[in-house]
């Protein structure tokens, strides 16, 4: 997670410095920045934390409603205790992490003059382009059959993820715009409800989560 954070820091230390350059021509005018936790509701599924990072074009920029769509990359993480491999297999202490690009399409609806407050709802859609699994797998064995004597051998693993192509979903989020200079630095949470599990094969794995997102306007 210290990486994480690292990361993210380097990231907003870059975007103002690009941010102070008065005659820079970009056809992207937002850049963003965020860390991210997985939402799940009871079960034997925790939340993890991730990170991502955005571009974003804002359509009708002077007027109260404007139109956003963009690119991201996000990286989004879950744990579970125990995770259904199949008849003779499970798989304990799992983390689950995915890798996507996602494409979002957002309608935000300012409060304001200088300080604007504003909603914001929206679709998107996400190519997951990769997936990591670590856990211990357990796998029972059956010599002379399921009705006698079994054993059963134990190995920890980290391989690549059995994960679905894509993700599409919508989300909400709420936000301040607060003007510095020329410029803007966005403060926005927001929720991301996919409706495609990361994992479905007896046990679930949520594709849904929530955003801590700092970005600057140019």
């Amino acid at each position: 997670m210290k990486r994480c954070f690292l990361t993210l820091l380097l990231v907003l230390s870059g975007i103002w410095v690009f941010a102070q350059q008065k005659d820079t021509t970009f056809f992207f005018d937002t850049f963003a920045a965020s860390v991210n936790m997985t939402y799940v509701r009871g079960g034997r599924v925790d939340s993890r934390a991730g990170f991502g990072l955005g571009l974003y074009r804002t359509m009708l920029p002077q007027k109260r409603v404007n139109i956003l769509f963009g690119i991201e990359y996000n990286y989004t993480s879950r744990f579970t205790k125990q995770l259904f491999k199949g008849k003779y297999s499970t798989a304990y202490d799992v983390t689950y992490s995915v890798s996507s690009i996602s494409m979002p399409f957002t309608v935000r609806v300012n409060m304001g003059k200088r300080v604007k407050f504003f909603l914001e709802t929206g679709v998107f859609f996400e190519v997951n382009i990769g997936g990591r699994e670590k856990g211990t797998s357990v796998t029972w064995f059956y010599p002379s059959g399921e009705n006698d004597s079994t054993y059963s051998k134990e190995t920890r693993y980290n391989e690549k993820g059995d994960i679905p192509g894509f993700n599409y979903g919508f989300s909400a989020g709420i936000g301040i715009s607060i003007p510095m200079g020329k410029h803007y630095l966005i403060i926005k949470p927001d929720y991301k409800q996919g409706l495609v599990p990361v994992y479905d094969y007896m046990d679930v794995l949520p594709g849904n989560y929530f955003r801590m997102i700092v970005a600057f306007k140019l």
